[in-house]
């Protein structure tokens, strides 16, 4: 289709097509969706004013992505049968395609028309969670449900009837996938893409006046106890909780509508609406306030959520669970994969630690969704701390069993002290168990004790490497037993002769020896090497080192023994070498004091003795990584304790006895 310019059908200004393969324009002066046909224009009808969305974009902005260049031509917003409106922006591309670009609480999704790979499911095959045929592979449905054609402007490349309904599928994939079926007309039309930054699409700045974000800055009456109410994401907001009588009420372009007086027990936050907090490096507003309760095992357990709220992020949570908290933020299902009870999120498993229906039991401030008292979502937390995923499933109202919503978010703990600090609150309660994804507080012990163990062993193979192992002394020994002299017998008496006469031993039943001097160097350690033939006997070395200026004596010992033989085969036991440590001693000069017991005590005893200095020692080693062992297996009984702590908390507690 060429470029058309036209009349309204509905007012009669002028409109034009400047897209050829445009199907709709919005009459800028009546709001008329008007469409082209191969044979004149049509009338569908008009369009409900725009809502306020606070939007970064605008008809007119121009990008460029993946090597071509676009520009945003139209844009149609749609409501949410949950509430809430979303923005869909067309971009015209150079190439001749279109991408729908949308934009939903602060994120962008752009996506192209694709074709199915097979027979096109219908609304009534898809399943929450599960993946449909015809589709690229891995997605999964995380969404479902009923929207209805809204506002509009510019240029839209599909016939855009107003307030007409149609159903609708949004689906994830494992690596940042984005698609959407859309039921509007049969088959449904497949629309794939990924999950983008404004960065990544190069738009231009806002054409025309700057655009005022308005944070903060309008003031609202309560339409049933006329308390004043400080928005700060009116243009958001769908449902604001008055603080001062309970009411629930309902918000449209910044207009109170009361819907209920909530009959709840009042609950009052410990950060109160309006405080900003810094995180992710973006200062952040808290604009409304939940508790949500659970039963398990018949007992209620009650936590508290804060909305935050920045231009640049969009929404985050703040949720705190007795004084635990967690900075939580949405992530695609699709990134999430399921493993039996468990899941894997960015290549880490995260454990199942609990199941709950979470139910909402009191709510003041703005909320992005028309969240009511009572409201009940399937959650279930799964741990890898210090991060959590958390699943909330959406089922479908009456009369719409197949609509739905798979949400998954991440939450990163938060000590209470960061808290106190970021809010800058008086007290805060400091928490009595262990969180849920509290990580241990001496998980950095073992890296640490690893770098000592390392500095260890490197000193151990240094010492060995740059040991002198000097030879001081080497001397053997020809150690034998003298026999006493006999006494001489009295003149008296006649001599006695014994016929086996054998000799007597020493009173000290050994055999000694010195040596002559020899120098010992002061600040090294000294190894005394002895060595003798004993063959199936034993022989027992003592000595002492002597320093001749101080008379100081350091003692040493050597058991020596060695036998062998054959019984079923050749056997050896003991060893003639034997050798002792002595830490460094004085510098000076020494003498060696040798004493020798031996079983074969006629015969001589050789005994070589060598004395070394500055020998390396692996004993030593061994003793210090062993002492250094002690930390970590300190640390390692505490957090057995601190994970027994953790998962007394869980239904799935992997330290509970089957008898519990």
């Amino acid at each position: 289709m060429a470029v058309t310019r036209t009349n309204c059908p509905s007012c009669g200004a002028p409109i034009t097509f400047a897209i050829g393969s445009s199907i709709v324009v919005i009459c800028p002066n009546c709001r008329s969706a008007v469409a082209r046909t191969d044979r004149n224009i049509e009338n569908l009808g008009k369009v409900a004013d725009l809502v306020e969305t606070n939007s970064p974009l605008a008809v007119g902005l121009t990008g460029k992505y993946s090597g071509h260049s676009f520009q945003l031509t139209g844009r149609a917003q749609m409501k949410h049968a949950a509430g809430g409106v979303w923005d869909e922006w067309y971009a015209a591309f150079d190439d001749g395609r279109w991408g729908w670009l949308a934009e939903a609480q602060g994120r962008f999704f752009l996506t192209f028309e694709m074709p199915l790979h097979g027979p096109a499911p219908s609304y009534a095959e898809l399943e929450l969670g599960k993946a449909p045929q015809s589709v690229t592979a891995g997605l999964i449905v995380a969404e479902m449900g009923t929207a209805t054609y809204g506002a509009a402007e510019g240029e839209i490349p599909y016939r855009l009837e107003p307030e007409r309904e149609y159903e609708y599928a949004d689906l994830s994939g494992p690596s940042g996938e984005f698609a959407t079926l859309d039921f509007g007309e049969l088959p449904p039309s497949y629309y794939l893409g990924r999950e983008l930054t404004l960065d990544k699409l190069g738009l231009g700045p806002v054409p025309g006046p700057e655009r005022e974000k308005r944070v903060g800055s309008e003031r609202l009456g309560c339409p049933n106890c006329g308390g004043s109410l400080e928005l700060h994401a009116p243009d958001q907001a769908e449902r604001v909780g008055c603080p001062y009588c309970g009411s629930l009420l309902d918000c449209t372009k910044g207009a109170l509508k009361l819907l209920s007086v909530l009959k709840t027990k009042k609950h009052d936050p410990l950060i109160k609406l309006g405080s900003v907090g810094e995180f992710e490096g973006v200062k952040q507003i808290v604009i409304g306030f939940v508790v949500r309760s659970c039963v398990v095992d018949g007992t209620k357990y009650f936590w508290r959520e804060y909305l935050l709220y920045s231009v640049k992020l969009g929404f985050r949570w703040l949720v705190e669970s007795d004084a635990q908290w967690t900075y939580v933020q949405a992530v695609s299902p699709g990134l999430v994969k399921i493993a039996a009870r468990d899941v894997i999120f960015r290549n880490e498993r995260y454990k199942r630690f609990q199941d709950a229906n979470a139910v909402v039991e009191y709510v003041v401030g703005e909320f992005y969704w028309k969240v009511q008292v009572g409201e009940t979502v399937e959650a279930t937390d799964f741990i890898c701390p210090p991060y959590m995923l958390s699943r909330e499933t959406t089922r479908g109202q009456k009369g719409q069993p197949q609509a739905g919503e798979i949400n998954w978010s991440l939450g990163e703990y938060v000590s209470y002290k960061d808290i106190q600090a970021k809010f800058k609150l008086a007290t805060i309660r400091a928490p009595s168990i262990v969180g849920a994804c509290q990580p241990f507080p001496h998980k950095g012990m073992a890296k640490l004790w690893g770098f000592f163990a390392a500095v260890a062993i490197v000193l151990i193979l240094l010492d060995q490497l740059t040991a002198s192992n000097t030879l001081v002394f080497n001397k053997c020994f020809l150690m034998q037993i003298t026999p006493p002299a006999q006494p001489t017998p009295a003149a008296a008496q006649p001599a006695q002769v014994s016929e086996n006469p054998q000799p007597a031993a020493p009173a000290s039943g050994g055999a000694v020896m010195f040596s002559e001097p020899f120098e010992l160097t002061g600040g090294k350690n000294v190894y005394i090497e002895a060595a003798s033939p004993v063959d199936n006997s034993w022989a027992y070395v003592t000595g002492d080192l002597i320093n001749e200026e101080t008379g100081d004596v350091q003692p040493f010992e050597m058991p020596l023994e060695y036998y062998h033989g054959y019984d079923d085969g050749n056997w050896s036991e003991g060893s003639p070498n034997d050798g002792a440590f002595i830490s460094a001693l004085p510098a000076g000069k020494y003498i060696l004091r040798l004493e020798a017991e031996w079983e074969k005590r006629t015969a001589p005893l050789a005994v070589d003795i060598k004395i070394h200095q500055g020998v390396a020692r692996w004993l030593n080693g061994f003793l210090l990584l062993l002492a250094l062992s002690v930390i970590p297996l300190l640390v390692g009984i505490w957090k057995f304790s601190f994970e027994r702590r953790r998962w007394s908390e869980s239904m799935y507690n992997p330290y509970a006895s089957s008898d519990d």
